[in-house]
């Protein structure tokens, strides 16, 4: 449970039985993050309506990362990786960005580290 860019809780539990969640763990910083951007908005768009998209900002300052965000229209929840119960950690991130697929049951479907068209695939796959 973390609070995401608008001020509101959010959960995975919230998810559970009803859509699939997508975590993506990125930073501005990150060259691989921001060249995924474009295609990160055209499948927030192509499945929306099938999955949530979640991602988690990892080593920013919030003022670049509310700018990177608005500025690049990326329209899906955020948040801002919490110090003090840092989800890298819980979810075992080693590198960036880390795109994890969370089916209904809140099982991990798919965990593609890097900018992999692999990721796509999967979410091609899944709601095709």
């Amino acid at each position: 449970t973390a609070t995401d860019f608008e001020g509101k809780t959010i959960s995975l539990s919230d998810y559970k039985g009803k859509k699939y969640v997508v975590i993506d763990f990125w930073g501005t910083w990150c060259y691989w993050c921001m060249k995924g951007v474009p295609d990160m908005k055209a499948y927030y768009h192509k499945y929306s309506n099938k999955v949530e998209f979640i991602g988690i900002n990892c080593g920013d300052e919030e003022e670049a990362f509310r700018k990177c965000v608005s500025e690049q229209e990326m329209n899906w929840r955020h948040i801002i990786n919490p110090t003090d119960d840092d989800l890298t950690v819980k979810y075992g991130v080693q590198g960036f960005p880390t795109k994890i697929i969370v089916d209904k049951n809140g099982n991990i479907a798919a965990y593609i580290e890097g900018e992999d068209p692999a990721f796509y695939k999967k979410l091609d796959e899944l709601f095709k």
